[in-house]
Parts: C-alpha cells; sequence; structure tokens
C-alpha cells in the first residue's frame, strides 16, 4: 500500500484517505481508532457516529465531495 500512495503522489493524483474505526464486532463492541498508515500530505478524514451504521452513513454521505477535493 506504501509504494502505490508514494506513486500517486509522485504522478501529482488525488489521495484520500478514510479513518475506519468505530465498527462493531459480533459482541456488539466498536474498534478504536489506530495509527494511520498513510502521510501526512494525504488528507485523512475521520467519519463521525458511535456505531457502524452512524460511521458507514457519514462515508456515504461525504465521499464524493471528498474523493473530488482530492483531485
Amino acid at each position: 500500500m506504501k509504494y502505490e500512495i508514494k506513486h500517486a503522489l509522485n504522478e501529482k493524483k488525488g489521495v484520500v484517505g478514510i479513518r475506519i474505526h468505530r465498527l462493531e464486532d459480533q459482541e456488539g463492541k466498536t474498534s478504536q481508532k489506530g495509527k494511520t498508515p498513510l502521510p501526512e500530505e494525504v488528507k485523512c478524514y475521520d467519519p463521525t457516529g458511535d456505531n457502524s451504521k452512524k460511521v458507514y452513513a457519514k462515508i456515504k454521505e461525504n465521499i464524493a465531495s471528498w474523493v473530488e477535493e482530492a483531485i
């Protein structure tokens, strides 16, 4: 993944990062935010929501504008 990101940045292509956490496991517990593997020059969005459905809804609501901003 790191190679592809660096290559895209070198080619002046848009790269967008979306943090995917707060996802529920089989017991209904949500995952915690981890360290991002993305370089600082990649804007990384952190969708709000306290459960999987709300996080996915926020991504669905905003992904087009986030991608457009990256390109």
